[in-house]
């Protein structure tokens, strides 16, 4: 795709975060970057932690108007999860590899320039921050 192409979201299979407070935590380290949020899963509450690989970029910011608009389904609200294509973010920064994903929540907006991303959900019991800070190590 060129420069002219406009950026297309495609949604990504991620769990829903909790629409009260999905308290999106964000650790970086050496190219590896992890998220942390909230969300409902079998009725109760989880943490979801997403680890990006070889992640060139990351920022947590509250939504505008540069903010892509989340992909929605007719009658569905709007995807949590989606991956840009033809990143013009990449784009500004020079960047030729990569993925562009984003994640919206209810009051900010992670993205995050990568490789790849693996995900997983844990018991709202386990201790978030230390399963986060394991990944940054791995």
């Amino acid at each position: 795709m060129d420069a002219d192409t406009p950026d297309r979201a495609v949604a990504l299979p991620m769990p829903e975060p909790a629409a009260d407070n999905p308290l999106p935590i964000v650790l970086a380290k050496d190219g590896v970057v992890v998220l942390s949020y909230l969300a409902f899963s079998a009725r109760r509450r989880t943490h979801v932690l997403v680890t990006f690989h070889r992640a060139f970029a990351h920022r947590l910011q509250p939504p505008g108007p540069a903010t892509p608009p989340p992909p929605a389904a007719a009658g569905r609200r709007p995807e949590t999860a989606y991956e840009i294509k033809n990143p013009s973010w990449a784009r500004a920064l020079g960047l030729a590899a990569g993925r562009h994903y984003a994640f919206a929540f209810r009051d900010a907006v992670f993205e995050c320039l990568a490789e790849g991303y693996g995900s997983e959900v844990l018991d709202e019991d386990d201790d978030a921050v230390r399963q986060m800070a394991r990944r940054l190590y791995k």
